[in-house]
């Protein structure tokens, strides 16, 4: 390799990541390797220290006003997501869910939270890596979305998000949240399963399963 070479390799490796759609998830550039935790499905007994993370985070990484919505989907296995949970010797440190909009390639995201003690660690990102995984890797690609207000926002960009525009919910309460979208090909999530297994994270996808629910109803 000549230094010609050397001056343009880090030129051409930005020109073909520029080249890629803008929205499609991936691992952040420079991300790195994950905490050690277990990440596994909730568990009825997780209740009580998943609502002391929620409120913890209520008012500073989320809006106020939604506990009740957030628990009953926890409580109702009806309305219940796949909700995994990162845990490092037997203690809960984040947790998020998944669901699968009934008969269409779209999933949704929700309630992503982490101990305000253990953030900016990466159990935020094994979390959502964890999720998208969970979904199997896709024939055709998918559509990933979320909605976010505040200092989450810049979180989810990292991963390939971007912005749709608002949600504007009635009920519980009235607020107007940020909705995101991202899209997982094939090629997307290999690597996101990748970089889950290459890293400290026990965790096997095969074991879970991320529910259909009728998104648009609420």
């Amino acid at each position: 390799m000549t230094r010609a070479d050397f001056v343009h390799a880090p030129m051409l490796k930005w020109f073909r990541k520029w080249l890629e759609p803008h929205d499609v998830i991936r691992v952040p550039e420079g991300q790195r390797v994950l905490p050690r935790c277990r990440i596994r499905p909730y568990r009825d007994g997780d209740f009580e220290v998943c609502a002391e993370i929620f409120r913890l985070n209520e008012g500073k990484h989320f809006p106020v006003g939604l506990f009740e919505d957030f628990a009953e989907k926890l409580r109702v296995e009806e309305k219940r997501p796949l909700e995994l949970v990162a845990e490092v010797d037997g203690e809960v440190r984040a947790y998020g869910g998944i669901t699968r909009q009934i008969g269409e390639r779209r999933a949704s995201l929700s309630y992503g939270m982490v101990h305000p003690e253990f953030q900016k660690q990466g159990f935020g990102t094994a979390v959502l890596l964890a999720r998208v995984v969970a979904l199997g890797k896709p024939k055709w690609d998918w559509v990933v979305a979320l909605t976010s207000a505040g200092p989450s926002a810049a979180f989810y960009d990292r991963f390939g998000f971007r912005y749709t525009g608002q949600y504007k919910f009635d009920e519980p309460v009235k607020m107007e949240l940020d909705n995101y979208a991202a899209t997982v090909t094939a090629k997307a999530w290999s690597e996101c399963d990748e970089f889950v297994r290459n890293s400290d994270v026990s965790f096997d996808a095969s074991e879970v399963s991320v529910p259909e629910r009728d998104l648009l109803a609420g």
